[in-house]
């Protein structure tokens, strides 16, 4: 009789319940917000591979323009200038390209990292072309012909 007595017992089952439910709800919502967390820091990082791509591709075209208009000034002859780029984008590594638009009679620079790419266009009064791996590479000018490379040419 005595062992009814305590299984008919429902006193101290609210509190438990409720304090089960509420450590449930807690770990339901923090992982809830961890989970949102992670998809606004991937979001910060494309944006800023977005702004590193157009910063370091508005600096290679200004670089183009100024060789170019060296050149025309200069005429016959080599010219040559360094551009120091960083190795890296955002740890990843990335290629530039040079080479004529498709659609119009400008030149487009196009860099390319794993996850994105970013192209502008140029006018330039010499035809150019070249591919470069990033980090430091050379614009050169030679007999009208604009070539971008990965070491200066002898």
């Amino acid at each position: 009789m005595r062992a009814g007595r305590f299984r008919d017992d429902e006193r101290g089952v609210a509190s438990t319940v409720s304090y089960t439910l509420a450590i449930g709800i807690t770990i339901v919502l923090v992982a809830g917000l961890v989970f949102s967390m992670g998809g606004l820091f991937e979001d910060q990082r494309e944006r800023a591979i977005d702004a590193e791509l157009r910063t370091i591709t508005e600096g290679i075209a200004t670089e183009l323009v100024a060789t170019d208009r060296a050149a025309d000034r200069v005429g016959e002859g080599m010219i040559a200038t360094r551009i120091d780029g960083p190795a890296l984008l955002a740890g990843q590594g990335y290629s530039v390209s040079v080479d004529d638009c498709d659609d119009s009679d400008q030149t487009c620079i196009e860099i390319t990292t794993v996850s994105a790419s970013h192209t502008v266009a140029v006018n330039l009064t010499t035809s150019a072309s070249g591919t470069s791996s990033g980090g430091t590479m050379w614009i050169v000018v030679t007999d009208g012909e604009l070539t971008l490379a990965e070491e200066r040419p002898g």
